[in-house]
This record gives structure tokens, sequence and C-alpha cells, in this order.
């Protein structure tokens, strides 16, 4: 894989390890993959070998006309060898685009080598035999056939090497007269040149096969990294559903229970109403009746809830504050939640500040104060208190709800506004847990905070603080 250009200019960092490639290995990286084509190229040590092979065919050659320039200036050499020489370098600048041209890299690895071969023992042969200043360069072909083939093409560069100095020295041993082209004076100063130039060949070939090996290396431990990364945000996304599934689940099965409990409830007493209402006493008659309100009230704020809960686990509540009297919608509520509460007398409400009127979305306010109340109605022993505080301060207006039913404990209070999440120990207690996610939801689109505070077996507060501005404003 390669590495997008903006990654490339960025500290790769593996573990403890910073690696930043030199600007100049990042230049001939992307020269390199400008001719070899990924694709054509699954295997990372071909495509390795078919970079270093177009760089070194890139710039290799201007060696062996440096080589030739000295010769043709310096000793004064001009024979059609030495053009020929020049030539035979001069077309390996064509492997790259055959490689750019998608012709095998293997194929055209060999042909390479082949010529190379053949150019080095030719110019053996061309100047001075046996004494030439080319000698060196033999033992840069097995190198190179290392680099671009592996082991088989070292085997191979070793055979032709073989080959060639055993023919140069057959036919040297023979008698052979091979050109003199390099006169005496000459070839000292030709053979330390060319030596040294095999030594900056063969160096630079390796330096870079093994700084494009270390590159590769770093941007795969990269991608390596970045998957892992990956293979665990996927893995926490399924957990996360899992746990989601899992909760819509118990919350089906939770809500099926309670819708059939008041349903239970009202079916029962309308029959009792109809078969029996001669028989029973105008006070029988209206506990039945209350108890039918009762449920279909809890009914109501059942199914008010649900519907508040989009197909996308969205909930759609929407913020139109208007002047509303605040004093009087808190006191409606209290009203309410004792007349639906069976044990709602402990109920108390008190004021602070100017409570009277408020800018202030109605509807919110009351769905936020009927989940709350009603919850610290059903979750508190039966006469124990539950107060309801209403404070104004400037701009702003408190709720706050006090229990003193069996808390909740520190490690699940982050929890309870997790949509159909229940607390530990309250599965006796009905509830489909969907009140305080809805509570949580009305709140934001007020624009307002809550927090909680609670201790297990002591009680629970309900801050609630939402944006206000005076009726008259």
């Amino acid at each position: 894989m390669t590495i997008p250009d903006e990654q490339e200019d960025q500290d790769v960092q593996i573990g403890q390890v910073n690696y930043r490639p030199s600007v100049l290995l990042r230049t001939l990286d992307r020269l390199a993959s400008w001719f070899v084509d990924d694709r054509a190229y699954p295997n990372p040590d071909d495509k390795l070998r078919a970079k270093v092979f177009v760089l070194e065919h890139l710039f290799s050659p201007f060696l062996a006309f440096a080589i030739a320039a000295m010769l043709y200036f310096g000793a004064d050499v001009t024979t059609t060898s030495l053009y020929l020489l020049v030539l035979g370098f001069s077309l390996f600048f064509a492997y790259p685009l055959a490689i750019k041209w998608g012709l095998s890299y293997r194929g055209v690895s060999i042909s390479s080598l082949v010529q190379l071969s053949l150019l080095v023992f030719s110019s053996i042969y061309y100047f001075n035999g046996m004494q030439s200043f080319v000698i060196p360069w033999v033992a840069a072909i097995p190198v190179v056939g290392m680099l671009f083939i592996g082991v088989p093409g070292a085997i191979l560069t070793c055979f032709l090497a073989t080959l060639g100095l055993l023919t140069m020295l057959a036919l040297h041993l023979s008698g052979h007269e091979f050109p003199q082209t390099v006169v005496a004076e000459w070839r000292s100063v030709a053979f330390i040149l060319s030596a040294s130039l095999c030594v900056i060949f063969i160096s630079g070939i390796v330096l870079c096969h093994l700084s494009l090996y270390r590159l590769s290396q770093r941007r795969l431990q990269h991608e390596l990294r970045r998957h892992q990364q990956t293979t665990a945000r996927f893995r926490q996304a399924r957990d996360a559903a899992d746990k989601a599934s899992l909760a819509k689940s118990r919350f089906l099965a939770t809500a099926s229970h309670e819708f059939r409990t008041p349903l239970t409830t009202i079916q029962a007493g309308i029959d009792l109403l109809l078969r029996y209402h001669d028989r029973i006493d105008e006070n029988q008659r209206a506990d039945y009746l209350h108890d039918v309100i009762h449920q279909v009230k809890t009914l109501t704020r059942m199914l008010d809830n649900l519907l508040l809960v989009g197909e996308e686990d969205e909930t759609n509540i929407v913020f139109q504050p208007e002047t509303m009297k605040l004093a009087d919608v808190c006191q409606d509520m209290v009203r309410q939640m004792r007349l639906g509460a069976q044990k709602g007398d402990g109920l108390k409400i008190s004021f602070s500040g100017d409570c009277k009127t408020a800018y202030m979305d109605e509807g919110i306010v009351r769905r936020i104060l009927s989940n709350l109340l009603s919850n610290a109605i059903k979750y508190s022993p039966p006469q124990a208190e539950v107060s309801l505080a209403v404070a104004r301060l400037g701009d702003m207006v408190l709720f706050r709800i006090d229990d003193h039913g069996e808390g909740i404990a520190e490690s699940e209070v982050e929890r309870i506004f997790e949509r159909y999440y229940r607390v530990s120990g309250t599965q006796r207690v009905g509830g489909t847990g969907l009140g305080l996610s809805i509570v949580k939801a009305a709140v934001e689109a007020h624009h307002g905070t809550i927090r909680v505070d609670s201790r297990r077996g002591v009680g629970s507060s309900f801050i609630v603080n939402l944006p206000a501005t005076s009726g008259e404003n």
C-alpha cells in the first residue's frame, strides 16, 4: 500500500519508534512508483525489486558515461568501441519505460542482466583485455542479479560472470592480442576511476534497496496499525450494537408487560362495573373508576414516551418557547401527580424568586416534570416525601426534585440517561427505561442542563437548569 503524500510528510510512529524518511528518499520512491504499477505487483518483495530496478536503470548509466568522458577527453580514446559502449549503456534508459508499459519485470530483468554482462566483458575485451580498468565491474554483476531477481538472479549472473572471465582468461593464455586502447600512462588512472565508480554503484544500489525496503516495512507496519485501530473501532461498534439490540429486546419484553398490567386492570374494572353495577354502592363504583382513570393515565404517559422515540432512536422534541405561567404550570403538574399516583400524598412543592411567568417551552417543562416526578414517586416508599423546588435565578429557572427512595449506585449514575437502561434492583417496579432518556433530550432541546446527586439507600436529587426570561420581555 502507498501512503498518501500528506501522510508521508508526517512522522510514522510504530510503538515507540519514530521514522521520518528523507526528502530525497521520498522523491526517489515517488519517481519509481510512477513507473511501477502497484496492481501488477501484489507481492511486496517483487514491487521493491521493481522499484530498485527502475532507479538503477535511470541513474547508473551516467557512471558509464563518466568513464567514457574520461576516456574521450583524458586518454584521447576515440575508437568505435567507445561509442558502442556509450550506446549500449544508453539503451538501459528504455527498461523503466518497458516496466511502465506493463512488460514482465522478471523477463526485463533477465534481459538487462545479460546485456550488462555482455557490455562488461565486451569492454574488457576492447579496452586492454585482462589488464582492463573494467575488471572491477565483474563483481557488480552478481550483486545486481541478487537484488533484481533474488537467488535465481545471483546464480544466473554468477554463471555469466564465471563464463565471461573464463573466456577472457582462455584468450589471454592462448596468447590472443587484446586491443591496447588505453595507453600505459592512463591505465592506473582509468583503473582507479573505474574501481571507485564501481564501489559507488554497488553501494548506491544496495543502499537504495535497503532504504526502500525499510520505507516499505514502515508503511506496512503503519497500515497494520491503522488496520488494527479500525478493527478495534468496528469491534466496539459491534459490541455497542449488540448491547443496544439486547437492550431493545429487554425493552420490548418489559413494555409488553407494562402495557398488559394496566389493560388488565382497566378490563377488570369495566367488567365489574358492567356486571355488578346494581350490586355495588357509590363508593365502590368511584374506586373502580378511579383505578381505571389511573391506569389510563399510565398508558397515556407510556405512549407519549414511545411516540417520542423515532425509528432511528432519535428523540423528536421541538423547542417552541412562549410566555407561560410558570408557577401555575408547576402546581398543575403536582396536582396531576397527586391524582394519578396512589402514593402521591407526600408530594410537596415550593417556590423561591419570581416564578409567576417565564419565557419557556411549556410542553418541554411539563414533560420533564412529569417524568421526574412520576419516577420519584414510583421509586419512593409509601408515604415518603417527594419535593419539587422551583427557583428563579436571573434568566435561569432551577427545578429540584428530591426523593427518599432506594437511590442509585455511583457506578450506574452515568448510565441512567441511556435509552432502555434500568438501574439494577428496580425490575420489581414497572418501567420501560425511556423516561430519563427523554428527560435528558428535553433538557438539551431547551438548551439547559441536568445533573444527579444520589446515594444508595438515602435517595436521589435531580437538578434541572433551564434558560428563561421574564414574561414582560
